[in-house]
């Protein structure tokens, strides 16, 4: 089950499936509430599809107030439809590449 819910007027999704587990925050976000224009209309968050670079960090940085998350703490994927998946390593120990990352999944 899902819920809509809103945080700094973006919408998102909740499952109470995964809100049941104290140790995870999660939040499925729309294209809504954001700042892009045009064809990126509204919170567009990639920078490989044509957006203005400053709209695109705009909306990041959006949404990273929105849910109390520092900029530094995103890691983003290039998703590809194969069978990668990308471990991140526990907290307190260092995961460096920033570049490259074409996975399904991420753990």
């Amino acid at each position: 089950m899902f819920s809509w819910l809103n945080k700094n007027s973006i919408p998102y999704l909740q499952s109470s499936g995964l809100a049941a587990c104290d140790f995870l925050a999660h939040a499925f976000c729309t294209r809504e509430g954001g700042v892009s224009e045009d064809d990126y209309q509204s919170l567009n968050m990639s920078f490989r599809e044509g957006d203005e670079e400053f709209h695109v960090l705009q909306n990041w940085n959006k949404l990273a107030g929105s849910f109390g998350i520092p900029m530094e703490n995103f890691l983003v994927l290039n998703q590809v439809h194969r069978d990668g998946i990308l471990v991140i390593p526990p907290r307190g120990e260092y995961f460096t590449s920033r570049e490259g990352l074409d996975y399904d999944a991420i753990v």
